[in-house]
């Protein structure tokens, strides 16, 4: 066992987070995964549209994800959090009325690239908390917590979502704002408020300037982050990529999409624990260069599937992947980051993360659309980048102590020159 906060409101916050998590994903995960098959089936878009209005949307999670961590320093994570919960419940009966009233597709990508945003407000806040109540050495285990809560929604959002999506897309949006209420309400009355790290420094766009080269200039987490993007480039094709490919290559029905969601989802609440333990020796990279090539085999592997028992397989593969690269990675940010600026870090880190898979997403749409029936080229270039984060996993190793990795206390960087000292 771990030195995990056991009592008092860090104990009660912490659980508050992984509770609320969950509560959020499951909502989330309702009506995310079919976006897609809805504007490809009910609206008669191409997949290159699609996926173009979804590299589009991430480019607005990673405008929010740079906001929400600046944020997070300056007004405080709580806050930033529950404005994000609050606003995304109003996004969601948006989406309803969308469906409900047959808006035009440009009035659904408003709605869902405003939306975006607000998500992606959300967690580097909620990352910068999890950072606040856990010391280093626990962190792999204390976000593998988060991550339990995050994919138990996943294994029941996409199953129930996939079986309201054959009836009616409008109601799984009103469920998903139910959801979201309730992970508001949980994060007001039970998720401790640490307060901003830099109170005095009032957000202000000018100062937004200054963040990248703060952040660059810290040669350990620009390699991080650049690794990040490679990954992002592979991990964002687990929703999106695989379910155009299950609807146009294989022919599958939406509800089986959302049982293979629920199998990665179910995998990950069975295992995320036990492996997290196993995790606490190793060094961070080697686990990440595991986790990485266990995602180019698993995306591959996709590839070489002609039907669901395949997929399975496939998807079985990847999620180990995901296992120990999605908790390891917020982990080793998380040792690098100054105290102060951990929503400034995080922020960033969660931008490159994103970015990844705003570069990644166009490209599955692009090789359903140039490539048909060739499944194993698409996937084989979807698993690339993946097994180049793998390799550039191998080479940060030799290039960062292990201290630094677990935690050791990094020089304090400047602010920037736009803020006030």
């Amino acid at each position: 066992m771990t030195s995990l906060p056991q009592t008092g409101s860090l104990a009660r916050g912490l659980w508050a987070l992984v509770v609320g998590r969950f509560t959020l994903a499951a909502g989330f995960s309702l009506f995310y995964p079919f976006i897609a098959v809805y504007l490809k089936e009910r609206l008669h878009l191409s997949n290159s549209v699609v996926a173009g209005l979804f590299a589009v949307s991430g480019l607005a999670v990673c405008a929010g994800m740079l906001i929400g961590g600046e944020l997070a320093d300056r007004i405080g994570s709580r806050r930033v959090m529950l404005t994000s919960l609050l606003m995304r419940i109003l996004f969601a009966l948006a989406y309803s009325a969308c469906i409900v009233w047959g808006a035009s597709f440009p009035v659904f990508a408003a709605v869902h690239i405003l939306n975006s945003v607000l998500f992606g407000l959300y967690e580097p806040a909620s990352q910068a908390l999890v950072t606040d109540l856990i010391g280093e050495r626990d962190r792999v285990h204390g976000f593998s917590l988060l991550r339990i809560g995050g994919n138990a929604g996943w294994a029941i959002g996409p199953a129930v979502g996939g079986f309201i999506a054959e009836r009616s897309y409008g109601i799984a949006f009103d469920v998903s704002a139910a959801a979201y209420l309730v992970a508001a309400v949980m994060t007001f009355l039970w998720v401790p408020n640490p307060g901003p790290a830099r109170p005095h420094d009032g957000f202000r766009w000018r100062a937004m300037s200054g963040v990248f080269g703060q952040v660059a200039a810290d040669v350990r987490f620009r390699h991080i982050c650049l690794l990040a993007v490679f990954l992002g480039m592979t991990m964002g094709q687990l929703v999106l990529g695989m379910s155009l490919y299950c609807t146009q290559e294989l022919h599958l029905p939406t509800s089986q999409i959302g049982w293979l969601l629920t199998l990665n989802g179910s995998i990950v609440v069975a295992l995320q624990v036990p492996i997290s333990r196993m995790l606490r020796k190793p060094r961070l990279t080697t686990s990440l260069a595991l986790g990485s090539l266990l995602y180019a085999v698993g995306y591959a592997g996709m590839g070489l599937s002609s039907g669901f028992r395949g997929l399975a397989i496939a998807m079985t593969v990847v999620t180990l992947g995901e296992i120990i690269v999605s908790p390891t990675m917020d982990a080793l940010a998380a040792n690098l980051s100054p105290a102060k600026f951990r929503g400034r870090y995080r922020g960033v880190f969660s931008l490159a993360q994103q970015g990844g898979r705003v570069l990644g997403q166009p490209t599955c749409g692009l090789l359903l659309d140039y490539l048909p029936g060739h499944r194993i080229a698409q996937w084989l270039i979807l698993a690339t980048p993946a097994a180049i984060a793998s390799v550039g996993y191998l080479a940060l190793r030799r290039r960062i102590s292990p201290e630094e990795e677990f935690g050791e206390p990094a020089s304090e960087p400047l602010p920037a020159p736009e803020e006030p000292l």
